[in-house]
This record gives C-alpha cells, sequence and structure tokens, in this order.
C-alpha cells in the first residue's frame, strides 16, 4: 500500500473517532438533559420551543408533544412576566441582556398556576442559526421557606421575650434585640461567647448540672424562677424553657433558650405580699386597739359610774371633793382620748388645716411648761426633772405658725416621755437652722426613760400602736399620741424621728420651714436630713 494510501487510512480513522467521540458527548448531554432535575428548554430566536426535558415535563405539566414546536408565549410564560405584545422585543433584545446571568422568571404550569423559577440563559449558534437555552430551577419551596424565615427572623427580632441560641457547646451564635435591650450587651459582644461568662447565673451548681443533663437527654428543661447578671451588674428574675435543636439524623446541634422576665410580676407579687402583711398586722393592730379601748374606756367611765353612785346624803364634804376630783380626771381622760382619735380621723380625711399667727416663741414654750408641771403633780412624776433648754442669748423670737397644732405636738411627745421614764429628766427644746435657703425650727423632746429597740422604732408612729403588747400591762395608753403627732408635723410639711437606745432613753425630733416675724437669735447653718430614720 502506498504513502498516500496510509494518509487516506489514518485521516478516516481520526474521523471515526471524532465522530465516536462526538456521539459519545452528544449522549452525555443528552443524558445530562434527559436526567437533569432542572427543567432545560431550548428555543429558537423567534421564542419557538426546540427541546424540552422530562424535568420540563415535571415542572411545567406539559408532554413533549404538547409543546415541541410552539411558542412560549403561548404555554408557559407569565403574563405578569412578559405581555404577548412585548414577547417579541423581549426575544430580540431583552433576552440576549439575559444571557450568562440568573434572575428570577414568573410562569405557569398546565392549568394557570404561577410560581417563580431561577433561571440562567445560554445562547448558540448551528448552521448560522441563533438559539437559546434556559435552565429552569422551580424555587417555589425555596421562596416559601425564605419567607417563613423572614417572618419567623422578624418575630424573633420583635419578640417581648429574651431569645438566644448556642451551639452544641453552650457558645452563643444567636440573640435577640431583646436580649440586647434586657442585659445591655450588643449582640457582636455576646455571640462567639460562652453562656456562663455572659450570663452570670446565681444559681447553684446542682441545678445547674441537672439542666445538662436534661437537654442532652434531648429534652426540654424549664425553669419557672432564677436571676441572670445584666451587664451593668443588676439582676433580673426571669422564666425560661431551653430546647435541644436536633438535625433530621436526631443529633444535637445547638440549643434555643427563651426567657421571659418577670423582674415586674416579682416585684408586684412582693408588693401584694407586703400589702397583704400591711393589712394583716393592721388587722392585728385594730384587734389590739379595740381591746386596749375597751380597757381604756372601762376604767375612767367605771370610776365615773361608780363613785357617782357612792355620793349620797351620807357621804361627807371630804368625800364628795376627793370623789369629784377623781370623776373629774376621768372625764378629762375619756376627752382627750376621744380629741385625739377625732383628730387623727380629721387629719386623715384632708379636712384639717393649718391657721398660722404670729406667737412668742419663748412665751408659748413656757406657757407648756407650766402645763406639763401640772401633768407631773397629776401623774406623781414631779421626782422626774424638766428643763425648757432655749439658746443661749435668746430673748426673743416670734414666729408664725399654728400654734394650738404646735402645741399638740409638744405636749404629746413631753407626755409620752414623762410616761416611759421613771427617773432621771426630761428635756425640751428647739433651734433655727438655715437649711438650702430654706429657714426650719428644729425642736427635740429627750428623756432617760426606758428608750426603744432598734428593730422596733418604726413601729411606735403607727396608728394604735405601742412598742409591744406587753407595754400595754405596764403603761396606759392606745397609742395614738405619736401618730397624731407625726400626722400634725405632715401638716405643717415637716419630718418628725427618734434617736433610742433601749434602757438608755430617747429623744424625738422634729423640724418644719418657718417665717420669722421676729428675732435675735443667731441662726446656724445645719443640716436637718442626715437622720437614718425619718417618719
Amino acid at each position: 500500500m502506498g504513502t498516500k494510501d496510509k494518509t487516506m487510512e489514518g485521516l478516516l480513522a481520526e474521523i471515526e473517532i471524532l465522530k465516536e467521540k462526538a456521539i459519545r458527548s452528544e449522549k452525555l448531554n443528552e443524558s445530562i438533559v434527559q436526567t437533569a432535575t432542572d427543567a432545560i428548554i431550548t428555543i429558537d430566536r423567534n421564542g419557538f420551543i426546540l427541546s424540552w426535558n422530562p424535568a420540563a415535563k415535571r415542572i411545567f405539566g406539559y408532554n413533549s408533544n404538547e409543546i415541541l414546536g410552539k411558542s412560549i408565549n403561548e404555554f408557559f410564560i407569565s403574563s405578569n412576566q412578559i405581555k404577548k405584545e412585548d414577547l417579541n422585543r423581549f426575544l430580540k433584545t431583552g433576552l440576549k441582556r439575559k444571557v450568562g446571568q440568573t434572575f428570577e422568571f414568573l410562569v405557569q404550569r398546565k392549568g394557570g398556576e404561577e410560581f417563580t423559577t431561577e433561571l440562567s440563559i445560554s445562547k448558540w449558534k448551528s448552521g448560522g442559526s441563533l438559539y437559546f437555552t434556559g435552565v429552569f430551577r422551580d424555587i417555589t419551596e425555596r421562596k416559601r421557606k425564605d419567607f417563613l424565615l423572614k417572618k419567623l427572623d422578624l418575630a424573633l427580632k420583635n419578640s417581648k421575650d429574651i431569645i438566644l441560641m448556642t451551639d452544641p457547646e453552650g457558645v452563643i451564635t444567636y440573640v435577640n434585640q431583646q436580649f440586647t435591650k434586657t442585659y445591655g450587651y450588643e449582640s457582636y459582644e455576646v455571640v462567639g461567647k460562652h453562656t456562663p461568662r455572659i450570663l452570670k447565673s446565681t444559681d447553684n451548681k446542682e441545678r445547674f448540672e441537672l439542666l445538662w443533663e436534661t437537654l442532652l437527654s434531648k429534652k426540654s428543661f424549664r425553669m419557672s424562677h432564677y436571676q441572670n447578671k445584666k451587664r451593668d451588674g443588676g439582676l433580673i428574675d426571669l422564666e425560661s424553657t431551653i430546647d435541644p435543636i436536633l438535625n433530621d439524623e436526631g443529633g444535637i446541634i445547638g440549643f434555643l433558650g427563651i426567657q421571659h422576665d418577670i423582674t415586674k410580676r416579682i416585684k408586684y407579687i412582693t408588693e401584694l405580699e407586703e400589702a397583704i402583711e400591711r393589712a394583716k398586722e393592721s388587722d392585728r393592730i385594730k384587734s389590739e386597739f379595740l381591746a386596749t379601748m375597751s380597757h381604756e374606756l372601762r376604767t375612767p367611765l367605771n370610776s365615773i359610774i361608780g363613785l357617782s353612785r357612792l355620793i349620797d346624803r351620807d357621804t361627807s364634804m371630804d368625800e364628795v371633793i376627793e370623789y369629784n376630783q377623781i370623776i373629774n380626771n376621768s372625764g378629762e381622760h375619756l376627752l382627750k382620748l376621744i380629741e385625739d382619735i377625732f383628730d387623727i380621723s380629721l387629719i386623715e380625711s384632708g379636712k384639717a388645716k393649718v391657721f398660722e399667727k404670729t406667737i412668742d416663741l419663748p412665751i408659748f414654750l413656757n406657757e407648756i411648761h407650766e402645763l406639763m408641771k401640772i401633768h407631773q403633780e397629776k401623774t406623781e412624776k414631779k421626782h422626774v426633772a424638766f428643763n425648757l433648754k432655749i439658746p443661749l442669748n435668746c430673748k426673743k423670737i416670734a414666729i408664725s405658725t399654728d400654734k394650738l397644732k404646735l402645741k399638740h405636738i409638744l405636749v404629746n411627745l413631753l407626755k409620752n416621755a414623762f410616761k416611759f421614764t421613771e427617773i432621771g429628766e426630761v428635756n425640751y427644746g428647739f433651734k433655727i437652722c438655715n437649711t438650702q435657703a430654706v429657714t426650719n425650727i428644729k425642736f427635740f423632746v429627750s428623756d432617760t426613760g426606758i428608750g426603744i429597740d432598734k428593730d422596733h422604732q418604726d413601729l411606735i408612729f403607727k396608728g394604735f400602736s405601742q412598742v409591744n403588747g406587753a407595754y400595754n400591762r405596764d403603761y396606759e395608753g392606745i397609742g395614738v399620741g405619736l401618730t397624731l403627732a407625726k400626722k400634725l408635723v405632715h401638716l405643717f410639711d415637716g419630718d418628725i424621728w427618734v434617736d433610742s437606745k433601749l434602757g438608755i432613753g430617747s429623744t424625738f425630733f422634729f423640724t418644719f420651714p418657718i417665717n420669722i416675724i421676729e428675732s435675735d437669735i443667731v441662726i446656724d447653718s445645719c443640716d436637718i436630713g442626715d437622720r437614718k430614720n425619718k417618719y
């Protein structure tokens, strides 16, 4: 065989090889097209369908014999995407601009149901003709999931509950806006951090171990009440549910925590419990008051009625005078008791008013001094020293105030001092102070009596109460004197408080703003607000 024949033979062999490769390539391409999960559709430059793979049939619902050779405008292109009159313009200009891109395209199935696809277009030529091949991917489910995710994300962002997610090791992967609002951390400050380092739960170790044991067993864990620390160190009361997040195989891929801030609820519950306790205490005090009141009323009434019955024609004049004095004292005691209760009711109803007039303070205090000396004699307390302490060099000071109410306050405090003082002394006086550009008068009444335990000092200003019920057996009274004094001081826009030590004695202070009409006293600058207890 000649050289020329050998060359031709080799060329034919190469052609056969190329043809075989082309056939294999064509079969491969055909196989890809036929087995692809996306619809692969080829059209010519006029929009007539040339190829239609099985996925296109599944997605759009048309058999190839229904669609091949037909215009795409008659079948699956939605009129909402491209109107029929615009199709030719789209095929000639718009389609070419979309080549090489991936974009969303609205189409419709057989029957008219519209849905969105993701479309990629390529163009190619064969035999001088231009063709377009489009790959359509049904993204209906993806769009649905995206929509749900957006709704979920919006719900998480706007949720009033604190929501956080962690990986299986407890490292934070997500927090919502309520988390940052409640705890004071920005999301970038906590994502990637281990939860105990951020939340700083004050719960005990046993509860923490139970939490992890429950979660690792793929069960939810609920905590009804516990506390976490915020960024500023403040504590918040929480209730929460923690759930494991599982993958399709049932493995734990993270945890979801939903916390509800119950700080306000706990505060309301605490306030409610305190209100209930106050109501119980009030009921107890009122019951005690009624019992004491009954005793306080019976004692003078028995004296009045009993002694009245004893007086007849055979009673001597000396006995009549003695009985009359006892009856008179009992009547005054009853009158004072009723007046105090009436005054408290009047103040609490808001009907009591302050009527100011000018008084000479030293003269006023000396009048009270003489009045209390009579009280000393009646109560057999003349052995207790009684002193009025007026600032040095003070000869004249006139103030504008309600004389009767001020007298009532001082007399109640002085009577209280004498009642609980068996030995020693009772002193009272005043001081004028300038505080924050306001002139105040500060009175005091001190004694060397039994004193008041620190834990019970707040009780003495409560209505119808003494420090404890046992005192009622040793000291007469229904416990309204100090309550009335406090309410009267408040009418003057003032404050009242006590400094007392058990077994040593007590000093009561009260202060209120005044208008000085005339004075030769040196006014000091002093702080009247540094006391620990203010009532």
